[in-house]
């Protein structure tokens, strides 16, 4: 086969470089590679060009590779080509000449091979569609065990609480109203259980908001808010807590928002976890920052500490429940290891996301967004009574 047209020449070999899906090579009249598209440049593991063509084909003649190019160009012929890293593949070729301009090679598998190919293909996207069908039915059934362990959970929360209730009620009557009755002791004793009955209704608490949240009800009251009242009223409420340690809470910015869409009991909830943790974890006698940031389409809440901060490895635990991290809390402070999963799940039934930030200068940064124009209406938007997500 010649061809004695220069432009049907560069015309073709244009064609076979761009568009071709075989493998492709343009050699030198000595044969050396001079371009290569991109299936045989994959195939041969790396760029070929400059390469001889005798180096990369370990059965070719490596006595006078002009004659020996000759001879492969009178028919197709079966030859075996390095494959870089990969197992040697054995391809049915044609040379075609191209006077002196070289030559032009043509591969492609051998018929039987790319039969072997589409079984192989066949059959593993076979096995891949049963992968697939076991893959759902058990993630049906481990649906249905994460429902039954959410359904035990918040039956045993809820028998749990009664008795505990009454532990912490009882103990606290004791303790107001005991007099000179108790001796010291006994008063430590009495705040003891005082203290640890408390911390038990929080768990419970945790685990049935927890349990609710994880079978599908997050109960969303959307209304729409002014957020500065809002965010000042929370600080005021937590600054009385903050007192104890002598930590001041900063509003240290407040962007001006429109009123936003979201339930206010929940996102409370959210921000008395983030602040009432960072007291938590801040020296006596620092500050608390806390800051509201307009962007273009949705508003960050941040809450910002001086305490030791969280290591690296540990911050893709934050929001899992009952994670352990290797910071420890101060003494005389107790965490249910909830509040942020429990903060998380409710930021996201917002449609925002939450994060953890190092704090320049030491501690931590936790920020959550939600979106500027909710997609859940508020119930007292027009036409709106109420509203419940589930």
């Amino acid at each position: 086969m010649r061809l004695a047209d220069s432009g049907v020449r560069e015309e073709l070999f244009r064609f076979c470089l761009e568009e071709a899906s075989f493998y492709v090579l343009l050699l030198d009249s000595q044969g050396t590679v001079l371009d290569a598209n991109r299936y045989a440049a994959q195939l041969f593991g790396e760029d070929p060009r400059g390469r001889p063509f005798s180096e990369m084909t370990p059965g070719f003649s490596h006595g006078d590779d002009r004659t020996a190019l000759e001879e492969l160009a009178r028919a197709p012929q079966m030859i075996t080509v390095s494959c870089g890293e990969h197992l040697p593949q054995t391809l049915q070729v044609r040379l075609v000449p191209l006077g002196d301009k070289g030559w032009l090679f043509l591969g492609e598998l051998p018929v039987e091979e790319l039969v072997g190919l589409q079984q192989t293909l066949t059959s593993l996207n076979a096995e891949a569609s049963n992968l697939n069908r076991e893959l759902y039915k058990k993630n049906a059934e481990l649906k249905k065990l994460n429902d039954l362990k959410n359904q035990f959970v918040g039956m045993a929360a809820h028998d749990l609480r009664n008795p505990i209730s009454a532990i912490f009620s009882l103990s606290s009557f004791l303790l107001d109203n005991s007099g000179e009755a108790l001796s010291d002791d006994q008063s430590e004793l009495l705040d003891m259980i005082k203290a640890s009955s408390n911390f038990m209704l929080r768990l419970l608490d945790d685990l049935l908001t927890l349990a609710r949240i994880e079978m599908g009800k997050l109960n969303l009251d959307i209304e729409l808010l002014e957020i500065q009242p809002f965010l000042r009223k929370i600080i005021r409420v937590n600054q009385i807590l903050a007192d104890r340690k002598q930590i001041t809470l900063h509003l240290v910015a407040c962007d001006e928002v429109p009123p936003l869409a979201f339930d206010a009991l929940k996102i409370e909830q959210v921000l008395n976890n983030l602040i009432s943790n960072a007291v938590k974890f801040s020296p006596s006698g620092e500050s608390v920052d806390i800051a509201v940031l307009r962007g273009a389409e949705q508003v960050v809440f941040t809450v910002s500490d001086r305490g030791p901060g969280v290591p690296e490895e540990d911050q893709h635990k934050l929001f899992k429940a009952f994670a352990k991290i290797s910071v420890k809390l101060p003494e005389n402070e107790t965490s249910t290891g909830l509040g942020l999963s429990i903060a998380q799940k409710i930021v996201l039934g917002h449609l925002g996301t939450i994060w953890y930030e190092p704090r320049p200068g030491g501690g931590s940064s936790f920020c959550f967004s939600l979106p500027l124009k909710s997609v859940i209406p508020p119930k007292n938007s027009p036409g709106q009574k109420t509203h419940g997500l589930e």
